[in-house]
């Protein structure tokens, strides 16, 4: 029952709600179309705005310049005051100066003006050839002031060079002639190096003292020699023939062979009876001896085939009894001293011997030191002959003196060159004053 009351009540209300909902379409519909033309209204407002608003931007920028535009007429006007004062101030200073005439008229000074802005013009351009000129003769000069330095420079280095040259020549020119060898060589104080003689006595020199070295040497060695000798046997040694004679008999078996001033130093005590015995038959008792008994045949037979190498050597049995010098001897010339046959005077001569040693042995040291430096000073004498003789020298300085005047003449024509460089470019500046 409910549902058909409601059901009756809508039915009944249905042409209410359809008239309601027509109206409201309607009321919609134009409520739409208002709200169409409001919003084209708006629209329209709007671009009538921006419109306005962008005229009222460009009557700004119109303003704005015409201000400037203004303010630049503004300073026209006054550039123009300006030039027409300063034509005024410059018209009185050029009647002040009589460039402009009193009273001339504008066409006869302009002409007066063009000739001579004319004329200036042409010694303008002369100016300016002269400048150039100028220029390019500075530059040359400056050029050559620079090769001539650079050639002077050369000079010296050259002048340098040659006296350097000179000096190590006059240097070792002076040590060599003043050398002690040297003046012991040619007996002055200094010598002439060029002379050929120089050369030859100072070879002179250094052969004596080469030959003195040898004869000392050897009389050393001989000396020497001899005191070992003494040191060994108690006497001084027999020659060096006999010696070799010796030695070549032992050593073909003839064992007993000595030399016959040990048998005189065995058999005969007193020295004087020795060298008289000695001087009686040089040959047997300066010779050698042999045992007779034990050696005869032996003896014999080397002896044939044995050879001494300088002196002939007597070779001879040892005397059976004591010999008895003669009584009339042959003029014999005896030995310094008895050391050779005799053990008491070898060892008195003995202390001589070896003072003459050291005295030997010290001259020997000095002709050595000498003859190494006459050598030497040879050497370096034909070394310094070889660079700087014959007139090398001599060359060299005239060499010297050449290239000082050079130098001297570079010098001045290098100050000249500079002077002159100078004084063109003081004339370059003042033209380009000008």
């Amino acid at each position: 029952a409910l549902e058909e009351t409601i059901r009756r009540e809508q039915q009944e209300a249905r042409p209410e709600r359809e008239a309601l909902e027509a109206l409201g379409a309607c009321y919609k519909k134009a409520l739409a179309a208002q709200l169409a033309g409001s919003e084209s209204r708006l629209a329209e407002v709007q671009q009538q705005r921006r419109t306005l608003r962008e005229k009222q931007e460009g009557f700004q920028k119109q303003h704005i310049e015409g201000e400037r535009e203004q303010a630049a007429k503004s300073n026209q006007l006054q550039s123009v005051e300006a030039f027409f004062t300063d034509r005024d101030r410059q018209r009185d200073r050029l009647r002040q100066d009589g460039a402009l005439e009193p009273k001339e008229e504008a066409a006869a000074a302009l002409e007066r003006w063009l000739a001579a802005s004319k004329q200036s013009a042409e010694a303008a351009t002369r100016a300016r050839a002269e400048h150039q000129t100028t220029l390019t003769e500075a530059a040359q000069l400056t050029e050559q002031r620079h090769k001539l330095a650079t050639e002077a420079t050369e000079t010296e280095s050259r002048l340098k060079h040659l006296a350097a040259r000179i000096a190590e020549a006059e240097q070792r020119e002076t040590a060599l002639a003043t050398h002690p060898e040297m003046q012991a060589a040619i007996e002055a104080p200094r010598a002439d190096l060029d002379l050929p003689a120089t050369v030859d006595r100072l070879r002179q020199r250094v052969a004596a003292l080469l030959n003195q070295l040898l004869r000392l040497n050897a009389d050393m060695a001989e000396d020497e020699r001899a005191e070992k000798h003494v040191e060994r046997d108690g006497l001084f040694p027999p020659s060096g023939d006999v010696e070799a004679v010796v030695e070549h008999l032992k050593a073909q078996g003839v064992a007993s062979a000595t030399p016959a001033g040990q048998w005189l130093a065995l058999n005969v005590t007193k020295a004087d009876d020795a060298t008289a015995l000695l001087a009686s038959d040089p040959a047997r008792f300066h010779g050698v001896m042999f045992n007779a008994l034990a050696d005869q045949a032996r003896a014999e037979a080397t002896v044939k085939s044995a050879r001494a190498p300088h002196a002939p050597v007597q070779v001879s049995p040892t005397p059976e009894q004591m010999p008895v010098p003669s009584s009339a001897p042959p003029l014999v010339v005896p030995p310094r001293h008895a050391g050779a046959y005799n053990r008491d005077a070898a060892q008195a001569e003995r202390q001589s011997l070896q003072m003459r040693l050291r005295s030997a042995r010290t001259t020997a040291d000095t002709l050595r030191s000498q003859q190494k430096a006459a050598a030497e000073l040879e050497t370096n004498l034909t070394a310094w002959l070889e660079e700087f003789g014959g007139g090398k020298l001599a060359t060299l300085r005239e060499q010297k003196r050449g290239e000082e005047q050079s130098l001297v003449t570079l010098r001045q024509r290098e100050q000249t060159a500079a002077e002159q460089s100078a004084a063109k470019q003081t004339l370059a500046r003042e033209l380009d004053a000008q």
